[in-house]
């Protein structure tokens, strides 16, 4: 302390004499190269369970639903389930809850249609019609779809979008 204030000095990092070393620009590489590495790790890279499920139609027909469901495989292989199970909801309501023993392939990077049928829930098919009405200009659908493959594995999957009524057409829906 000097006249009752405190002395503070400021090394500046070109000027700590460890950097005139000839010793440390062999460590910091070796650190700069590791964290290079490690970031690299982290990537996005394509997995094998790449999957999008989309609504592309749903129709009423006498208190049952016809769907196609559009299914993207994005993967650099092709997907086979045996079985699925589907709950889907509209607005909150059950609309209908299923489960399927139809075998599909999902070749790779496609994109396939596969037809759904099911009886309606009431309460679910109740928010149907009113959308089918006009009382709504869409509804929000959320969607539990699980894949069952040969070796009866289950992969659980949550989808959510919004319904729209297909012009023209009654009790159609995208």
């Amino acid at each position: 302390m000097r006249n009752g204030m405190m002395d503070i000095r400021i090394v500046l990092p070109w000027s700590h004499p460890l950097l005139h070393s000839t010793r440390w620009p062999l460590p910091v590489a070796l650190i700069l190269l590791s964290l290079t590495a490690a970031c690299a790790g982290s990537l996005p890279r394509i997995t094998s369970d790449m999957l999008r499920v989309g609504i592309d139609t749903l129709e009423h027909r006498n208190g049952s639903i016809a769907m196609d469901l559009a299914m993207r495989n994005l993967n650099e292989r092709s997907l086979r389930y045996e079985a699925l199970a589907l709950e889907l909801s509209l607005d909150g309501e059950k609309l209908i809850s299923t489960r399927q023993q139809q075998p599909f392939t999902l070749p790779t990077r496609s994109r396939e249609l596969v037809p759904i049928e099911s009886r309606a829930e009431a309460a679910g098919l109740e928010r149907l019609e009113a959308l089918g009405a006009g009382e709504h200009p869409s509804m929000r659908w959320t969607m539990r779809l699980t894949l069952i493959d040969a070796h009866g594995r289950e992969r659980p999957v949550d989808y959510d979008g919004w319904l729209h009524v297909v012009p023209g057409q009654a009790n159609r829906f995208r």
